[in-house]
């Protein structure tokens, strides 16, 4: 669960690549490389600006809030994309769905480095990070077998709802979740930090060393 916000970000990266001369073809044709960069850069300026934000926020006010949150953002994105049919929308929903993926970033790797054992922190976390390039890659393959059965680039704007109907899997999978155990220990509540690794981990686990 905590890895699909790294695979959405690689998928939405592939997507990008795919879209931007699709939009081309169809409706800008005189787009300049100054005006591609730009819109081909704002999830990434989304993501940088969402890891800084939502990581302050939720040391300040807990991990959980923001991890449903964050899907709910790059669903708000991925639809502002779908709607729109102008530069500047497509680039307020990029902006949009990075500062969600962003936001997510700064937790994942929390909730694992907090709840696993040991002997496969490492390995798990790296798991999560090597999801970005899985993403990358299932996302290139549907968006190659979707063109091939398409016969215009006009419906460009559709294949974000790729990207929404990731952000809903993201948003389901965290409904039935629990607060991280470390900032519940850091801000004293030691009882629901026991619920809360008992819930990931089994009602036979103890606290240990987090304590």
């Amino acid at each position: 669960v905590a890895s699909l916000g790294q695979f959405t970000g690689g998928a939405l990266a592939s997507l990008i690549g795919i879209v931007l001369p699709m939009y081309q073809m169809v409706a800008h044709s005189t787009l300049s490389a100054l005006w591609q960069g730009f819109v081909a850069s704002m999830s990434l300026v989304g993501i940088m600006v969402g890891s800084l934000v939502i990581g302050a926020w939720s040391d300040r006010y807990g991990y959980l809030r923001f991890f449903r949150l964050c899907p709910l953002i790059i669903l708000l994105g991925a639809m502002v994309a779908v709607a729109t049919n102008n530069i500047y929308g497509l680039a307020i929903g990029l902006f949009t769905m990075g500062f969600g993926i962003g936001g997510g970033y700064t937790l994942d790797s929390d909730y694992i480095s907090e709840i696993m054992p040991r002997r496969w922190r490492l390995f798990m976390v790296g798991v999560a990070k090597a999801s970005s390039a899985v993403g990358n890659v299932v996302m290139a393959f549907v968006c190659f077998y979707i063109l091939k059965n398409w016969t215009s680039a006009d419906h460009w704007s559709g294949l974000f709802l790729l990207v929404a109907l990731l952000a809903i899997v993201m948003l389901l999978c965290s409904v039935r979740f629990a607060q991280s155990p470390g900032w519940l220990m850091a801000h004293g509540r030691r009882e629901e930090a026991e619920r809360a690794v008992r819930y990931f981990l089994g009602s036979d686990v103890a606290i240990g060393e987090l304590a």
